[in-house]
């Protein structure tokens, strides 16, 4: 936990000391220290028969500089303590990179996760390191609203928090690849998948669109952001090792997310986290991908 130590240790120096240190406007608006979740996780499905993919517990000790519209950073990943290592037999492995920025009334993220080692929830053998998945692609969300600025609620410069509320809609384009060098699906689970038969790997290209809303509440100092979305899923679905053919099918696209925390007069402190899950059925089976985000930051502004 030593990483996690250091990055507590400059939060409370900057909450102190952050008012008489000077850096150049022009290159640094705030500074952000976060402990940083994340996961991809995965369900295959048939009727009310559901195989989930879960990785182990993955956290992130980060650091964010931020300019106008534009944040650059540094995470590193937490290490996983022997104790939990013994419990879930074995560890998850991963790169998981997430940057975000806004543009008027435009709000987009750029994401690349490389997965290695995943958990069937309710087997006993631990993790199965030669499972792994690849997602990585683009999500923008576009703020009907003409006075919301998305700068204010999902940017890192701009701190002066009020309510507001718009309806949005979402876009998400990603291509994630899902494999195994044996069958994803446990032999003693096969009969119930029988439609995927001893699937190796899933491709899936897909291109999201997605109606919402998402709403600011301020009480005093603190605030409540709350979002959500609902939508179709178009894939390019590929199966290897399958009894399924390749198929481009429709489903659904739902996101989730919220952000609660308390406002002092330079700086921030809080909670977020925000859901997708990306759907795909072809012959009443049916492939999905959550990508979930959460952060607990402090975010000092200069």
């Amino acid at each position: 936990m030593e990483v996690v130590g250091i990055v507590f240790a400059l939060a409370i120096i900057t909450a102190i000391w952050g008012d008489q240190i000077h850096p150049p406007k022009k290159l640094i608006e705030s500074v952000e220290y976060s402990l940083d979740f994340a996961s991809l996780n995965h369900t295959l499905e048939v009727a009310d028969e559901v195989i989930e993919y879960q990785p182990t517990g993955l956290s992130y000790s980060s650091i964010r500089l931020s300019h106008k519209d534009f944040t650059i950073g540094v995470s590193l990943q937490n290490p996983i303590s022997e104790e939990d290592k013994t419990k879930s037999k074995g560890e998850s492995n991963a790169t998981d990179i997430q940057l975000s920025s806004t543009w008027g009334r435009v709000y987009y993220e750029l994401f690349y996760q490389d997965y290695k080692g995943y958990k069937i929830e309710g087997s006993d053998d631990g993790i199965r390191s030669n499972i792994s998945s690849l997602n990585y692609g683009v999500t923008a969300v576009y703020f009907f609203n003409k006075s919301f600025r998305p700068a204010t609620l999902f940017g890192h410069t701009e701190k002066n928090r009020s309510p507001q509320k718009s309806s949005i809609i979402e876009v998400n384009i990603s291509d994630v690849k899902f494999e195994s060098n044996e069958s994803l699906i446990p032999t003693e689970l096969q009969p119930k998948f029988s439609g995927f038969g001893e699937v190796t790997r899933v491709d899936a290209t897909q291109y999201a669109l997605s109606y919402g809303y998402t709403r600011q509440f301020q009480l005093s100092n603190f605030y409540l952001l709350l979002k959500g979305t609902i939508g179709l899923n178009i894939s390019d679905l590929k199966f290897k090792n399958s009894n399924l053919k390749d198929d481009v099918t429709i489903g659904t696209a739902i996101g989730i997310g919220g952000d609660i925390g308390y406002e002092f007069d330079q700086s921030l402190f809080g909670i977020m986290i925000n859901s997708k899950r990306l759907s795909n059925t072809s012959d009443y089976n049916t492939y999905s991908q959550i990508r979930s985000f959460g952060s607990l930051y402090y975010r000092f502004f200069f």
